[in-house]
């Protein structure tokens, strides 16, 4: 496995010397530093800027294809099957997805974190991409609605060491049941 160009930006576990992985011992490859850490914790001027830090820690789009995105069994089995070994970012602020679930409703259907505004309206507004209607949405721990053309996956450490607590842990890979009432509302 090839390293990433930049050393801060994360060290696989599998591929860490024995005495780095030991509690205690965290430098700059610690083998539970948080990937996009750096790009939360700066404030970017240009996407391009934000571009190129998400290419160096080799992200990649969900690779769901455009006319498999409103099927919710191929979402989710390929949101299931990417989560063992990777984690599922939002793409505009690389927020970790927790236990995202597929809800079978279109951005226009479902309210953004602004009130009186559909996350279709709001997404197409905050980003210079434009969105389609043409998809289901996900839906993390917290609530909150993603456009499944937004997300994205990079590989990430799947464990931390009880002294570290960088990177936001993710419970399971296994998405929880769809909530019936917000699939009535």
């Amino acid at each position: 496995m090839i390293a990433p160009p930049s050393a801060t930006a994360y060290v696989l576990f599998s591929t860490m010397p024995q005495d780095l992985k030991q509690p205690g011992n965290h430098g700059n490859n610690c083998n539970c530093m948080d990937p996009l850490q750096d790009i939360r914790d700066k404030q970017y001027t240009s996407r391009r800027l934000l571009a190129r830090a998400y290419r160096e820690i080799r992200y990649r789009p969900l690779c769901v294809p455009s006319n498999l995105m409103q099927h919710t069994a191929h979402v989710r089995f390929t949101m299931d099957l990417m989560a063992r070994d990777e984690a599922i970012f939002y793409k505009e602020d690389g927020r970790i997805i927790e236990w995202p679930d597929v809800i079978p409703k279109c951005p226009s259907e479902v309210p953004s974190v602004q009130d009186s505004v559909n996350l279709l309206n709001y997404t197409n507004a905050q980003s210079r991409g434009k969105i389609t209607d043409e998809q289901f949405v996900v839906k993390d721990k917290y609530g909150r609605f993603y456009p499944i053309s937004e997300l994205f996956i990079a590989r990430v450490p799947s464990s931390s060491c009880s002294s570290c607590k960088n990177l936001p842990q993710s419970p399971s890979p296994i998405s929880p049941q769809p909530n019936d009432a917000a699939l009535q509302a």
